[in-house]
């Protein structure tokens, strides 16, 4: 989703720290037979990274030949990702502009937990370069109804966000199909695409 709040420019999509680490359950494991275990549930902002990047890896050729792009080079954008968790009990209620400077599109005051206005993930918006790297999780994003498919869906679609610098409706009508969605609609339509296998 892509909305104006106050004069707030930022990417909410209904799709945590400062580095990249994996977290201890975002590895993927040998499963015993040779292969690798299956994608886990992301239950914190340090085990982000890995899920997308195990989601790159499932994505069906349909995906990566329909977006004119490679998984070496979504890796690479990948791994340029910043995730910030918007729970208020994960540090959600810190300050946007205290924490990482002034140069998103956001009023003062703005808190990781806000940003999502109850969405799944929000990709900030810089104030004059386009879609930053900055992934802010929301609730919905780590609640038990969330699936395991649609996070990994939630996740590449912020991405997608970053490396083809588009936003939703954009995306949408490039991707999907030339239609004229708002941003919500068009949000909706692009995790749904991805969980389809980008049919």
């Amino acid at each position: 989703m892509y909305s104006t709040a106050a004069s707030a420019v930022l990417f909410l999509l209904a799709a945590g720290g400062y580095g990249w680490s994996w977290g201890p359950s975002s590895r993927p494991e040998d499963d015993g037979g040779g292969g690798r275990a299956g994608p886990v549930r992301v239950e914190n902002k340090r085990q982000a990274k890995g899920r997308l990047l195990r989601a790159i890896e499932d994505l069906t050729e349909n995906c990566v030949d329909g977006i004119e792009t490679t998984r070496s080079e979504l890796r690479a954008s990948a791994r340029e990702l910043r995730f910030f968790d918007g729970r208020p009990s994960e540090g959600g209620s810190a300050n946007i502009q205290q924490l990482l400077g002034s140069i998103y599109g956001l009023e003062p005051g703005v808190t990781f937990n806000s940003v999502t206005f109850g969405e799944s993930a929000t990709t900030l918006f810089y104030k004059e370069r386009g879609i930053s790297n900055v992934v802010v999780l929301g609730a919905q994003f780590f609640h038990h109804s969330t699936s395991i498919a649609r996070q990994g869906a939630v996740l590449v679609h912020e991405l997608l966000h970053y490396h083809l610098q588009m936003g939703d409706a954009k995306m949408a009508r490039a991707y999907i199909e030339n239609k004229k969605w708002g941003e919500n609609e068009a949000s909706v339509r692009i995790t749904e695409w991805l969980e389809g296998g980008c049919r």
